[in-house]
């Protein structure tokens, strides 16, 4: 097995936490490492909030998009 993606977050007291991310693996594992965690985070989602799967997958997916939005503007 192989990381294609590591993240860690580092928290010092007094200091904003710092994000790493490791992204390894040519493009396709990549992006289809990213949709399984996007459709098992949905499919959790769908679960605790009662919600049918689209239902779960479009209030994810706009979420998604505002804080996107967000750390680009922050960045």
């Amino acid at each position: 097995m192989r990381d294609i993606i590591k993240a860690g977050i580092t928290e010092v007291k007094g200091k904003e936490p710092e994000f790493k991310i490791n992204i390894a693996g040519s493009e396709q594992e990549q992006s289809f490492v990213l949709a399984q965690i996007h459709y098992m985070k949905i499919e959790r989602l769908a679960m605790l909030n009662g919600k049918s799967f689209e239902q779960a997958k479009n209030d994810y997916l706009e979420a998604l998009s505002i804080i996107v939005g967000t750390i680009k503007d922050n960045n």
